[in-house]
């Protein structure tokens, strides 16, 4: 899991407002991952890991809102009308998904800051 953890913090911290797509959606399986990983722990260290686990399901979700959605949508057999919406939708999801990586980049050094708290209790757990 500390394995897991760390692949994740070092992708994450690399991420700013211009990483590529692919930088984004690593991080996201990275955090993946670990979600998986730490749900196979999560009867072991109950009150530390869920606290942990909080705050990877939130990371989770934010870094979903910011893999890019795909912009290869084929408008063959479109009116003009859905055209334009699909268009418009797109460049809506656009707008979130820049909007929810500055966000994600803003709140980074706070969450991982509560993570590392959490994994302390873990390990003193362990002593």
């Amino acid at each position: 899991v500390e394995q897991a953890l760390l692949i994740l913090f070092d992708r994450c911290r690399a991420l700013d407002q211009h990483s590529s797509d692919d930088a984004w959606a690593a991080a996201l399986r990275s955090a993946e991952q670990l979600d998986a990983a730490s749900a196979i722990l999560a009867p072991l260290f109950h009150k530390p890991l869920r606290k942990a686990r909080k705050e990877l399901t939130q990371i989770l979700e934010d870094l979903r809102t910011s893999v890019a959605v795909p912009d290869d949508i084929e408008l063959v057999g479109l009116t003009a009308q859905e055209a334009f919406e699909l268009g418009r939708d797109m460049e809506n999801a656009k707008w979130n998904v820049g909007r929810s990586r500055s966000r994600f980049i803003e709140e980074w050094p706070d969450r991982v800051a509560r993570v590392r708290k959490s994994l302390k209790k873990m390990r003193k757990k362990l002593k």
